[in-house]
């Protein structure tokens, strides 16, 4: 029944024949793998593939109908081989993309082999705007890297519509909403507010139109009143501080013009502009402990327009119609108008009509029959001059004979909108009186009478001889190395050379580590830049109109630069919001903060401050920048 230990040994001597053979196959397989994991881990870094990665940000996920998002997508470990693609994106208003190179560079030496590591990324931004409310999926990007085609994961966000308030409204208007093609009209954005405003900027889809509008300035008529600077959609717009009533109630107003010309016919909807800013909301205890003003973020929207476009007429079109609109009127004047034939006249064109004359066109003197028949036409015409609401060009032309009485009347044709029909713009003729042009001989200037010209040639016996002496004349000049080297134009040639060659030395090194340490240039350019601005504001402590916009944007310019985010305007929400993610300290962007609301409060509020508050707040900001400059 029971069997002892050698018996089972013995009748299980088959299978001990088995684990045997196996042992000895893993003894025998053992020196290769091992060999192999050796290999594995001497091998160089080089030689093990570094993969592409491609990721898309986005921030913020929630926002109002309106605002923008900074959509980025990052390439890491190689170049892309051209932008990425992004059609078919419907639910946004794509603007950019804006290419940033944030490849870091380091070198390592180690037992005296220098190792150099590149970590390639290369950044596209963009700002989305929606074009709906609710929750929206931000589709996939595709990007090309070394022929393979990457797609970035989609990102969910959520709109919501705008809500007016009692007190702040927007507003826009069109000086029409029927019009022509190519008929210039004002846009006015009028901004009304009756609280205290802690910086804004208005977000205006419209104004990315650009394939069917063009947008220019209007010039701005500030006599007596403040002007200030702000972001409008893609714009810096200046704009006028004043008051105005809406509803039945006193406002303070910021209003903004802008100049749109249609591009072609059709029926356009204007959807609204979007005004996102910080309002003042009591007092709070900050994060140091203190009493602070507290603010809280309000979005408002403004009402809608629409606009309708006419095409242009072919009926009637003259030949000379360089796509004016508006009714035109042209006079001229002339200096002198008492001339020879062939003396230079300076003639006058001034031309009046619309509000906006920047479309208007120097005339063609040389297709007026009269001015090419009477006269020589200098083909330059002295660039559109705008003043007092007309632009002026000058011309120089000459009298090309004595019966020329007149400098006939200068033309300009126009499409008129009130009349639905061409007409042309005509000029009154200037009287002129030309005289015939004498030729002054050299014999008439000396007033004596010359006889023939020419030479008798005569023969001279000595030949070509005769026109030297004898060796007399020659000197001996010994060469002397000593009074070589002293001559300052030889010293020059052989002294110049090679400081040149050392020079040009020199610069290409330098240049060639400037290349390789592209993050360290951007750093220095971002604080080089800044203190420039910051002396610029300076130099405005008496205007606080310009200051407070100066200062702060040399403020926010510096850590858009300096962090490399976003582009244009920046809030003090944002700014602090960058900071934060950069890891600077709490103390930091708590002043940064103080800074920017007051820079705010002195555009935006009733006083601008005394001069010695804003030298004051100067220095306080270029501390703040040494303090940032450590911290970065």
């Amino acid at each position: 029944m029971g069997q002892s230990p050698e018996d089972v040994r013995s009748q299980a001597e088959p299978g001990n024949e088995i684990q045997v053979s196996r042992r000895s196959r893993n003894v025998r397989f053992f020196p290769a793998i091992a060999l192999l994991i050796i290999l594995a881990l001497l091998a160089p870094a080089s030689a093990r593939a570094k993969g592409v990665r491609v990721r898309a940000e986005a921030e913020p996920k929630r926002l109002y109908r309106g605002e923008s998002i900074q959509y980025s997508i990052l390439i890491e470990g190689a170049d892309p081989d051209e932008d990425p693609d992004l059609s078919g994106w419907t639910d946004f208003t794509v603007s950019g993309p804006n290419r940033s190179d944030q490849s870091s560079h380091s070198i390592q030496i180690i037992n005296g082999r220098i190792t150099k590591d590149v970590q390639k990324r290369i950044a596209f931004t963009y700002q989305l705007s929606p074009k709906r409310n609710g929750r929206i999926r931000i589709p996939p990007a595709s990007v090309k890297v070394g022929g393979k085609v990457y797609r970035t994961r989609p990102i969910g966000i959520e709109v919501a519509e705008p809500q007016e308030g009692e007190d702040i409204k927007l507003r826009i208007t069109l000086s029409k909403d029927r019009c022509y093609a190519g008929e210039p009209l004002v846009l006015t954005l009028t901004w009304y507010f009756a609280v205290n405003i802690q910086g804004g900027q208005i977000q205006f889809p419209f104004f990315d139109e650009e394939e069917d509008f063009r947008f220019d300035d209007l010039p701005v008529d500030a006599a007596g009143k403040k002007v200030y600077e702000a972001p409008v959609g893609p714009f810096g717009i200046k704009g006028v501080l004043g008051r105005g009533e809406l509803d039945g109630r006193p406002f303070t107003t910021l209003t903004f013009k802008k100049v749109v010309i249609p591009r072609r016919p059709g029926a356009f909807a204007v959807d609204p502009a979007v005004l996102i800013c910080e309002v003042e909301s009591g007092l709070r205890r900050g994060l140091m402990g203190f009493m602070e003003k507290g603010t809280e973020k309000q979005v408002v929207p403004s009402n809608t327009l629409s606009l309708e476009v006419f095409p242009l007429p072919t009926e009637g079109r003259p030949a000379g119609f360089t796509g004016l609109v508006g009714e035109y009127r042209v006079e001229t004047t002339a200096i002198p108008t008492e001339v020879n034939v062939g003396d230079p006249i300076i003639l006058n064109m001034e031309i009046s009509g619309p509000e906006y004359l920047s479309l208007v066109e120097a005339p063609d003197l040389s297709a007026l029959p009269r001015f090419k028949e009477d006269f020589k036409i200098t083909p330059e015409t002295g660039g559109g001059r705008v003043d007092d609401g007309k632009i002026i060009f000058s011309s120089t032309i000459r009298a090309t004979h004595a019966g020329v009485s007149e400098i006939p009347p200068v033309e300009i044709a126009y499409f008129d909108p009130a009349e639905g029909r061409y007409s042309t713009a005509r000029s009154r003729a200037v009287p002129l009186e030309v005289a015939e042009t004498k030729v002054v001989t050299l014999a008439d200037a000396e007033g004596i009478d010359i006889g023939p010209i020419g030479t008798r040639i005569e023969d001279a016996a000595d030949g070509i001889a005769y026109n030297y002496e004898d060796l007399d004349v020659l000197e001996d000049e010994e060469f002397a190395p000593l009074e070589q080297v002293r001559m300052p134009g030889l010293l020059t040639a052989l002294i110049l050379p090679p400081l040149l060659y050392a020079g040009l030395v020199g610069f290409q090194t330098r240049r060639r580590r400037l290349d390789e340490d592209v993050v360290g240039q951007a750093y220095k350019r971002a604080g080089r830049k800044a203190r420039q601005d910051v002396e610029r504001a300076a130099r405005l402590t008496d205007d606080s109109a310009r200051f407070y916009p100066e200062l702060a944007g040399a403020l926010t310019g510096y850590i858009r630069e300096k962090l490399r985010v976003g582009r244009g305007h920046m809030t003090s929400a944002e700014a602090g919001e960058a900071l934060r993610r950069a890891g600077v300290s709490q103390e930091l962007l708590v002043e940064t903060k103080a800074i920017l609301e007051t820079c705010d409060a002195g555009r935006f509020g009733a006083s601008g401050g005394t001069r010695d508050e804003r030298e004051a707040l100067v220095k306080r900001v270029q501390g703040l920048m040494v303090r940032l400059e450590k911290a970065l």
